[in-house]
């Protein structure tokens, strides 16, 4: 009869290695670097473009529709392919889901906008395509005309607002009035040495002759955050008082919705925005008005298909764009 002792180690039990699941590699659209988004409004449209493959044409935008903004009690619904919250949650950059077409195809509309180019591929005409009804108002947008010098330069812009007023440059081919048709002067530009917008003056006619009524300042407080001032002044003493003012938040290594052109240099609108504060005087006291996220939605070749301007944290304020 044999026995075991209790010293006696028992045999070690073989390590078994479960080798791990490999992680899916991801089969979706992927959002395009940087670099590679393009802004949707230009001047001067290129229509072909050099890469490492060879020569690519580039699309360019021919129509924008402006979906209504929600206004006097008024809610208007463009409809997402996800939960409001999850939408709220998205960051500021992503890429386009096409089943929007469908879900709106019956969603009011405000207007939609014709982009017109001559020979060179330059924008040339930004005219009204529709204008929609909605509520019992039509909105009638701005439409514009560009002309160029001889050396593809944008010299001459007409809007159609205010009986056409024009704009003219200065040297360094900046806005530095709007003229109206009867040549009154009712807007004067301003920039820093760094060619960026400081100052705009809105002029009225009153009885006592050519007067300021607005004046718009810009404090850049570092490269990705400036502050619009909106001051009024007073008719009789000329004095300022600081009425608003929105703090914008940029990214400056990505394109915006428009190119950036003397045109659209105009407000900084070319700057692509993350985020707008804006606060307003009510009562003596500075009250938060609105907050928002803006969101560009792009397609995979980076052209920007859809811009929610409001983020809908407070509005909707939706663009599409449609490119050919």
């Amino acid at each position: 009869m044999s026995s075991c002792s209790n010293d006696e180690a028992e045999p070690e039990k073989p390590v078994v290695v479960v080798p791990e699941d490999p992680k899916p590699t991801p089969t979706g659209p992927i959002l395009p670097k940087s670099e590679l988004m393009k802004p949707a409004i230009v001047n001067t449209n290129s229509t072909v473009k050099k890469t490492a493959k060879g020569t690519a044409e580039l699309k360019r935008v021919v129509r924008s529709i402006w979906f209504p903004q929600n206004y006097m009690g008024v809610f208007y619904n463009y409809h997402l392919n996800m939960e409001r919250s999850e939408y709220l949650n998205l960051p500021s950059e992503n890429l386009y889901d096409s089943a929007e077409v469908e879900l709106n195809k019956e969603t009011a509309r405000n207007f939609e906008l014709e982009y017109k180019y001559n020979a060179l591929g330059q924008l040339t005409e930004i005219v009204t395509g529709k204008v929609y009804t909605n509520n019992g108002f039509k909105s009638n947008p701005e439409n514009f005309n560009f002309e160029y010098n001889a050396d593809g330069v944008l010299n001459k812009m007409v809007s159609s607002y205010l009986y056409g007023g024009t704009f003219t440059y200065n040297s360094k081919g900046l806005i530095d009035k709007k003229i109206e048709q009867n040549g009154f002067v009712s807007y004067e530009y301003s920039y820093d040495d760094l060619d960026r917008i400081q100052s705009v003056y809105f002029y009225m006619m009153t009885p006592n002759g050519r007067q300021p009524h607005m004046h718009y300042t810009y404090i850049y407080l570092d490269d990705r955050n400036y502050v619009k001032n909106w001051l009024s002044i007073n008719p009789t003493d000329q004095t300022e008082t600081l009425t608003s003012y929105v703090t914008y938040t940029f990214d400056p290594t990505k394109a915006g919705v428009y190119n950036k052109e003397p045109y659209y240099r105009i407000d900084n609108s070319y700057l692509h925005v993350v985020k707008i504060n804006s606060q307003i005087l009510y009562n003596g006291t500075w009250q938060l008005q609105f907050e928002s996220v803006p969101k560009y939605f792009y397609d995979t070749d980076g052209y920007l298909i859809k811009y929610d301007a409001a983020g809908f944290n407070y509005t909707q304020d939706i663009t599409v764009f449609e490119y050919e």
